[in-house]
């Protein structure tokens, strides 16, 4: 239960979009949670439809993202995750120490993501009336290390044409980044925010602008897994602009019709 706990965290973190609902009239502030790399967690994400009660009393629908546990996933709704750390959750005896294990901030950084929640916030409220909402905290999580390479393979499976532990980065789109920010290195320029209209979607486009790491990213295939049902386990491989090599591999299961 505490490994499961422990990876509800970095998928909370890594894959939920920061939204300030805050009103005019109490105002927000934000809180940054800077962290360099040193470890790696890769998980398969099962896509599902949730459904909420809305204002005036209708069903709204969304798109939501959680940690597959089971043997069989559909390939329609399989999805996977990448999700980097400082420290070893599975470590922690409390869980909630992790938001107090931070490393040096980087103001320019910070700046930057501040100004383009900003420029978000300003969007979403232009012609809306402010609330009256409390002073409400904003959090951000960024990571402070500099990316060379990250690779996808898988370990013991030949897929889409590919032996195993051949490069399948071709056959894997990014779908989502946490946070909605993409920072290069070494100029700390926010290339990529909240208020973009489309972010990179090939890894090798990612890499490409000399990235800070994320602290989560969401993958899918872009092309037909064949020969279903497959048992497979993924790794990834990364390594950081230090030299650091981290690796990770997701339990085995089936990717099924």
């Amino acid at each position: 239960m505490k490994k499961y706990f422990l990876l509800s965290i970095i998928a909370i973190l890594s894959f939920s979009c920061v939204d300030d609902e805050g009103g005019e009239i109490g105002g927000h502030g934000y809180r940054f949670f800077p962290r360099k790399v040193s470890y790696l967690f890769v998980l398969p994400l099962e896509q599902v439809i949730r459904y909420v009660p809305g204002l005036n009393g209708e069903v709204m629908q969304y798109t939501d993202y959680k940690i597959f546990r089971d043997d069989a996933l559909s390939k329609n709704v399989f999805q996977l995750g990448i999700s980097t750390s400082n420290c070893d959750l599975f470590s922690l005896e409390d869980p909630m120490l992790y938001n107090t294990i931070l490393d040096d901030h980087i103001p320019e950084i910070e700046r930057q993501l501040a100004q383009d929640y900003e420029k978000q916030s300003k969007q979403k409220k232009s012609g809306s009336p402010g609330g009256l909402d409390a002073f409400n905290w904003i959090d951000i999580e960024y990571r402070t290390t500099p990316i060379r390479n990250l690779t996808i393979s898988s370990l013991n499976t030949p897929l889409f044409g590919k032996a195993a532990g051949e490069s399948l980065n071709d056959f894997f789109d990014i779908l989502g980044y946490g946070p909605s920010a993409i920072v290069s290195y070494p100029s700390n320029s926010l290339i990529y925010g909240n208020t973009s209209k489309e972010f990179p979607k090939a890894i090798d486009e990612w890499l490409s602008l000399y990235p800070y790491a994320q602290a989560g990213m969401r993958l899918a295939p872009n092309k037909a897994i064949t020969g279903l049902p497959v048992d497979v386990q993924f790794v990834v491989r990364m390594e950081t602009h230090e030299g650091l090599v981290l690796l990770d591999t997701t339990q085995m299961f089936t990717i099924t019709e």
